[in-house]
């Protein structure tokens, strides 16, 4: 967009998390960082606040954030104290039944759920969760979820944010949750495209195999990939492996691709394009050029995929099948990895195979998240003094 005289407006769903372990400066904080993302809002946009423990509570339903609603939505806020067991898939669908009344054809839709915890309460199996966040996203709301500390579950929460078109983020430091409020709803307002869709059109002996956790269709020939919303300045990289089932006849193979999406003033857009594969048998493989930039590139997407595999299952008691997972990562992308990258994954294989602790755990996993979304700038660092000097952890 080369000049923006308004953005869109906003409907916002916030979901707070306030079980029983959320008690104390973690329920002050997130208090905090919601009254501040209500300020950020302006009279044109909408927002609604839904609280949960094992019971789900709507304190402040959706309206326009003019300054008496935000006064008032702020006030409810500063009542919310801690209470008891984790209902989150009751939360979370009751903040996006907010955000769909709120939606006027005009707004962008997202849930911003905040949560501390597992999931012990209502709906539990990240599959099922999943599957309700990407029809919830297909009808219009998308979803962003935030682990808050060590006891919630990541891969629950990626799950539910890849399907449901939104982000996921790891708030270690409770210092940086307004930080990554605020950066979310940056992002938002400089949404360009809206339901941005790859439509990959195979031939029925190719399977295709998509990186980094976007949500994939395929029926039949085509190949459906949902990108969500794309932004203004951040570039989005998508990478599809394309395997032969079958040796395909020699010359070139023509691939079209459709690229759909809907721009602010909710107008569809379309642009088409082709690509085109030379396959070669398997002895002239090594006499081909290679792209190696390109093989670099995906090596450190494809390493983040198999990493976050591994974490998944190491968290399970599968220490041996997760140092595997990497050890054959390793090996396969090998001549295309920098010796900094090879030395992050040997070490990381030795830490699957000796265990970790939590927070460990959930660092690792959030920075091989952003490693596959392309979103590394998003890290956040907890700055403390020793002996006068600032430190960076």
């Amino acid at each position: 967009v080369e000049e923006k005289k308004e953005r869109s407006p906003l409907n916002l769903s916030l979901v707070l998390d306030r079980s029983g372990s959320m008690q104390g400066e973690k329920l002050h904080f997130v208090k905090q960082a919601a009254s501040h993302v209500l300020e950020l809002l302006g009279p044109q946009d909408r927002a609604s606040v839904t609280i949960y423990d094992d019971q789900v509570e709507t304190i402040f339903p959706t309206g326009k954030m003019n300054k008496d609603n935000k006064l008032t939505a702020q006030q409810a806020l500063s009542r919310v104290h801690s209470g008891s067991s984790t209902n989150l898939a009751g939360g979370w669908l009751r903040g996006c039944e907010q955000a769909a009344v709120g939606d006027d054809g005009h707004t962008l839709n997202r849930t911003l759920l905040l949560t501390d915890g597992l999931a012990n309460v209502g709906e539990r199996n990240p599959n099922q969760l999943g599957r309700h966040a990407r029809e919830i996203f297909l009808r219009g709301v998308s979803t962003s979820c935030f682990g808050v500390g060590h006891g919630y579950d990541e891969h629950l929460l990626e799950t539910m944010a890849n399907n449901g078109g939104g982000n996921f983020h790891f708030l270690e430091t409770m210092n940086a949750i307004p930080l990554v409020f605020e950066r979310e709803f940056e992002e938002l307002t400089h949404t360009s495209l809206r339901d941005t869709v790859i439509i990959i059109q195979l031939h029925e002996h190719i399977h295709a195999e998509v990186s980094a956790g976007y949500q994939v269709d395929r029926i039949q020939n085509e190949l459906k990939i949902q990108l969500g919303n794309l932004y203004a300045g951040k570039p989005k990289s998508v990478y599809v492996q394309l395997n032969f089932k079958k040796w395909v006849e020699a010359g070139k193979i023509r691939i079209p691709v459709t690229i759909q999406a809907r721009d602010e003033a909710d107008t569809p857009l379309t642009a088409k394009t082709e690509l085109e594969v030379n396959p070669v048998p398997a002895s002239e493989e090594k006499s081909t050029k290679e792209d190696k930039p390109l093989k670099e590139r995906f090596a450190a997407v494809d390493m983040a995929d198999k990493a976050n595999e591994a974490l998944k299952r190491e968290k399970a008691g599968d220490r041996a099948g997760a140092n595997r997972i990497m050890r054959d990562s390793i090996d396969f992308h090998s001549p295309n990895m920098p010796s900094a990258m090879q030395e992050k994954y040997s070490h990381l294989s030795e830490e699957l195979l000796t265990g970790m602790d939590e927070g460990t755990r959930k660092r690792r996993h959030f920075q091989e998240y952003q490693s596959k979304r392309g979103r590394e700038e998003l890290m956040d660092y907890n700055l403390r003094l020793v002996n006068g000097h600032p430190l960076f952890q």
